[in-house]
């Protein structure tokens, strides 16, 4: 008789697995038996008596002596195409004599491959305030169905670089193949410039964002990373200049040159070379004149 240690086999997803079973003698002399594969899909798997995956080997003949016990293995291989969600089956018959002694099905499925990749460009510019419109085609490379897969984007960390926020699609269910891509849009907005938000025009804030399902755990508890993309945020130049201080009334006396000073400030986040000008409210501009005699020719930050 036939026996086998499980009635499932999970394959390797790359390479040949090895099935064993085991081949027992119980009678009190040797006994050729003929060994016989039955693949009930051939484009799931392929499965031989020989080691060597370009041969294949559906029969053998083998001599087991009284009361003893043969090892017989079967080599099986996953075609590229075989989905870990998915199972087949294969008969391995035990013949004596012409007649069918023993027959032990196999229960069939390969490792599960989680491999979820976010197709698109991965750089981005923004200006402070703003917010990135990102679209992706979310493409499974795996050999299952994902279901519950949304997006964890690792946000700047430090107070620096203020409080990003994060919108994006979630809860997606997604069939293996390139052609089975789904459209997704992830949103990150830039904080504001504040007093203790300086982000420099030309920073480049990375980004990853993993991909992970709500189906799948690992030991700790935490959610199986299924996919990781890395998005590269450039800071645009953003130019605000405020004045500050200045005044409101001026108090002129008829042929005498004032001065009145204004202080400005750079709100932004690039260098800024300031030029100012002046539009007179009053009907003969030609008895005024303005000139800016001290405005700074360098840049400020």
């Amino acid at each position: 008789n036939l026996n086998t240690g499980s009635e499932m086999a999970i394959l390797d997803r790359l390479g040949t697995s090895t099935i064993m079973f085991e081949l027992n003698n119980t009678g009190n002399s040797n006994q050729t038996f003929l060994l016989n594969l039955q693949n009930t899909d051939t484009n799931y798997v392929q499965i031989s008596f020989n080691e060597d995956d370009t041969i294949i080997d559906l029969t053998k003949t083998i001599i087991v002596a009284p009361g003893a016990t043969s090892i017989i293995r079967v080599y099986a291989k996953a075609s590229n195409d075989a989905r870990a969600d998915q199972s087949t089956t294969f008969d391995l018959e035990l013949i004596n004599n012409n007649s069918l002694l023993d027959t032990v099905t196999m229960l069939v499925t390969v490792n599960p491959d989680h491999a979820l990749n976010l197709q698109g460009s991965t750089s981005y510019f923004v200006q402070p305030g703003k917010t990135i419109n990102a679209d992706f085609n979310l493409i499974n490379l795996g050999n299952l169905l994902e279901k519950n897969v949304s997006f964890t984007p690792l946000l700047p960390s430090d107070p620096s670089s203020g409080v990003w926020t994060y919108e994006g699609d979630e809860n997606i269910s997604i069939e293996p193949g390139n052609d089975n891509s789904i459209p997704v849009q992830l949103n990150f907005t830039a904080p504001q410039l504040g007093p203790d938000v300086m982000l420099e025009a030309g920073t480049i804030i990375n980004i990853p964002v993993q991909i992970f399902s709500y189906d799948f755990t690992e030991l700790n508890g935490d959610y199986m990373l299924l996919g990781i993309a890395n998005l590269a945020i450039t800071i645009e130049p953003y130019f605000e200049l405020i004045i500050d201080s200045s005044s409101d009334y001026m108090n002129m006396v008829p042929g005498q040159t004032r001065i009145f000073d204004y202080t400005i400030k750079n709100a932004g986040n690039a260098p800024a070379r300031i030029s100012m000008s002046s539009q007179l409210s009053v009907t003969e501009e030609s008895r005024w004149q303005v000139s800016y005699p001290n405005l700074p020719s360098t840049q400020f930050i």
